[in-house]
């Protein structure tokens, strides 16, 4: 069924909204009755509805100890629909917290370098650590030796 899949990812399990649609369909009956219309326990009902109302689905009757009523479907999926939004806004957040603090890592590896070196490339820093490092891969080279140096080469 699509639509329980749906709402299954708003944070309404099958057994909830069974029952949730049981309580739309027939408000004045009780536990007992539910429970019976459903085929499950009365345990498992109750168990439903305190999910319901942790989802504020439904409520207390309105000056009754026993006895519930439910939110109106509209109201139901909004709030459903705006905590889900919320949770994806709160994963959103610390996802571009993990983004920077990963920007952060790399842009500080980068200024650092690599000492372990890379086959690919090679950080030297300063003029003198430079004619060094040229001066042993000149001496190591069996072809040639290329290098950039942008303003000339360092002397």
């Amino acid at each position: 069924m699509r639509g329980a899949l749906v709402l299954e990812t708003l944070g309404l399990d099958s057994l909830s909204e069974r029952v949730y649609r049981a309580m739309l369909g027939h408000p004045t009956e009780g536990i007992a009755e539910l429970a019976k219309r459903l085929g499950i326990s009365e345990p498992e009902l109750r168990e439903a509805m305190d999910h319901l109302s942790a989802l504020a689905l439904v409520r207390c009757k309105d000056g009754q100890e026993e006895g519930f009523r439910t939110v109106s479907p509209e109201v139901a999926m909004e709030l459903l629909l705006a905590r889900k939004q919320a949770e994806l806004a709160a994963q959103q957040q610390r996802l571009e917290v993990s983004r920077a603090a990963a920007a952060q890592l790399i842009a500080e590896c980068s200024i650092l370098g690599d000492p372990r070196g890379s086959e690919e490339s090679e950080r030297v820093m300063g003029a003198g650590a430079i004619r060094e490092r040229l001066a042993q891969l000149g001496a190591a080279a069996e072809e040639e030796v290329l290098n950039f140096a942008p303003g000339g080469c360092p002397h």
